[in-house]
């Protein structure tokens, strides 16, 4: 991949979305306890997977 180019790195924006979801982007980390990354940590990983187009076809 290319530096600046995020089209090239689906999965790793499509992380940065999750965590987005509870960071906003641009925000000190050092606000958030430690707690609170662990909890938004876990709630990522619990996650269900997408379904990709062929995931019913095997």
């Amino acid at each position: 991949a290319h530096p600046y180019s995020s089209w090239e790195r689906g999965v790793n924006e499509y992380t940065n979305g999750l965590i987005r979801q509870y960071i906003l982007k641009g925000t000190d980390l050092e606000v958030y306890t430690d707690d609170f990354i662990k909890l938004v940590q876990n709630k990522i990983n619990r996650r269900r997977e997408r379904k990709t187009l062929l995931s019913d076809t095997f």
